[in-house]
């Protein structure tokens, strides 16, 4: 084979490679940026209980958990049985709840201040590497 032969063959393999790992990357991507934007909605979420909670009873809740039970107790409170969670370490949503930050998944709830938190302490990108989204620098217990 001459020369002029090869060349197409190589630029052929070579954009096969190419687009097989922008197809592997872009399959992978989408999940990140799922579990980010559901952390996130899930933490405006346990927020927005725990205020109300506390304009309804005067208090702060206990526990994330104390919510759920007052909902189904008085299901004309305005509150709504949910699942709060953490989706960044876990796909189903880790579910713990934290009174001090560990960096171990889950929220950190303090029932004193009724502050709630995403309970990780590193930067988003060292529990999601391939992720480059606008939040990869940005510590999630400090969203």
């Amino acid at each position: 084979m001459t020369w002029y032969k090869i060349r197409p063959m190589v630029l052929i393999a070579l954009l096969a490679l190419f687009a097989g790992g922008i197809a592997l990357w872009l399959a992978e991507v989408p999940d990140y940026w799922k579990k980010v934007h559901w952390t996130e909605f899930s933490l405006r979420l346990a927020r927005l209980n725990v205020s109300s909670f506390r304009e309804i009873t005067g208090r702060f809740p206990d526990s994330l958990a104390e919510i759920n039970q007052y909902a189904s107790q008085h299901p004309d409170s305005g509150l709504r049985e949910r699942p709060f969670g953490e989706y960044i370490t876990e796909t189903d949503g880790n579910r713990e709840e934290h009174a001090i930050l560990t960096g171990e998944g889950g929220l950190h709830y303090d029932k004193e201040t009724g502050v709630v938190k995403v309970n990780l302490t590193e930067p988003l990108g060292h529990y999601l590497p391939l992720y480059w989204g606008s939040k990869r620098r940005q510590i999630p217990a400090e969203w």
